[in-house]
Formats: C-alpha cells, structure tokens, sequence
C-alpha cells in the first residue's frame, strides 16, 4: 500500500511539473508579441494668430496756398488813378490752413482721422519767397512804361499775416498753442525774398500721439492780404485806358520738418 502511495505521488509530481512547464510557455508566448507602430497621423500642429487693426500714420495736409491775387481799389482810394497815390489790396482766396490726420486722407482739419506718428513725429515750416521784380504795366492799347512803379521803403509791398484758430493740444489734449505765423512779408526793394516764414509748428511741439476726439489734433489757419500803392506823379500814355499791372511773384513752400 505505501508502494503504491508513492507511485501516486510521483505521478501526481509529474502532473504539477507538467501544469508548472505550461505556465512557463504560455508566459514566453506573452514576451513575443510585437509592439504596436505609431498612428500613421500625428496630431494636429497649433500656431497662435491674431487679427490686429493698425492706427493710421499721422501726416500733414496744408491747403490754401494762393495762386494769385487780383488787386483793386482800397476804400476811400477813388475808383481811377488820378495822379495821386492809389492804394491797392486783395484777399487770398482761401486760407492757409494746416494740420495733422491719418494717412487716409478721410479726415478734416477739426474731424481729423484718428492717427498716431508712431514715434517718429515730423513738423511743419509753410515759407514763401518772392521773385526780384517790380510792377509793370500794360494798357489796352500796349505796354506803358510810363506806368511802371517800384514797391519801396515808404511805399512797400506788404503780405499780412492774421492767424486764425491755432491749436497744439498735445497727447493729453491740453497743450498750449506752439504755432508761429508770420510775421508779415515786406518789400521795400525790387530785390528777391526768400524763405520768408508764412506758419510754423516745431518738430518738439507735434502732438505724437493726438486723442481720436474732435479738435485734438495740431491745427492752424491763417488769413492773408497783400497790399501796395501806386505811387502819385504818374503819367499814363494811354490815358482813360485800363491798365493791368504785374508785380513780384509769390511762391509758397512747403516743409516737412524730420530733424530734431
């Protein structure tokens, strides 16, 4: 009986050795599987954007430079010339008018188009010169030199300068006024001016920044006159005769000031 016993055993030893060897196997069969490739799709790339509107670029507009100016009879000065001293004067058409907006060009000078100088502000030098001449006349019938004048010393020919509204408000927009006009331009010989200052506004004094409200930009107007006398002791050749007389000519320059 115990012989027996013992054959059970073994065998049942066997049969333990036997589960124990299937284990074994089924765990290398674990071991063998092959890893996994990656997706054939990486995931999607992500890049920041943003959709940004940009201020417009504060630029100078100046309008009004007059393109003549067709003297007549001061009041009081009679409507011929008689052989006295005759008084001549005209208004410029428009004003000369200066100031800043957008780049655009969709504002006005008092609604201007909000703008910005982006740190590089520029001012403005309107100047005028005047060709060396005096005055020549012509009648209907022809040139009469006996007619011609000279602007002088005690007769001169005098551009006057009035200004108008004039504002330097500043990025805060309370800033004092910074613009110079004038002063007045006088000829008192027939030798040429140059560079006379008509309206000024210093490259320092620009609003850099101006508030996007109404009349808070740098702004300027200016009203002109020119004037001068025909002298007494003229003798016309064709008397009765209209005569058109030509003097100096005016030229308006116009500056944009880079420099500090």
């Amino acid at each position: 009986m115990a012989g027996l016993m013992r054959k059970t055993a073994g065998a049942a030893l066997a049969s333990i050795g036997v589960a124990l060897m299937a284990a074994a196997s089924g765990h290398l069969a674990i071991a063998d599987i092959v890893d996994q490739d990656p997706p054939e799709e990486d995931g999607d790339s992500a890049s920041a954007t943003a959709s940004v509107v940009t201020k417009e670029r504060c630029i100078w507009y100046v309008t009004g430079a007059p393109d003549g100016f067709a003297l007549t009879p001061v009041a009081g000065a009679g409507a011929e010339y008689d052989g006295t001293d005759f008084a001549l004067a005209a208004d410029a058409e428009a004003e000369l008018l200066a100031y800043t907006s957008g780049n655009e060009g969709t504002g006005s000078a008092d609604a201007h188009s909000a703008c910005t100088f982006y740190g590089e502000a520029t001012g403005l030098d309107v100047t005028a010169d005047f060709s060396a001449a005096g005055f020549t006349a012509v009648a209907t019938s022809g040139a009469d030199v006996n007619m011609d004048f000279d602007q002088s010393v005690l007769k001169p020919l005098v551009l006057d300068l009035t200004g108008g509204t004039c504002r330097t408000p500043g990025n805060d927009g309370t800033g004092a006024d910074a613009w110079t006009v004038g002063p007045d331009v006088t000829m008192t010989g027939t030798g040429a001016l140059t560079a006379q200052p008509l309206m000024t506004h210093a490259i320092a004094d620009t609003t850099a920044i101006p508030l996007d409200a109404a009349e808070s930009n740098d702004k300027c107007n200016a009203s002109m006159s020119l004037s001068v006398t025909i002298p007494a002791g003229k003798t016309p050749l064709y008397a009765g005769e209209t005569y058109t007389f030509t003097g100096p000519t005016m030229t308006t320059n116009i500056d944009i000031d880079t420099t500090e």
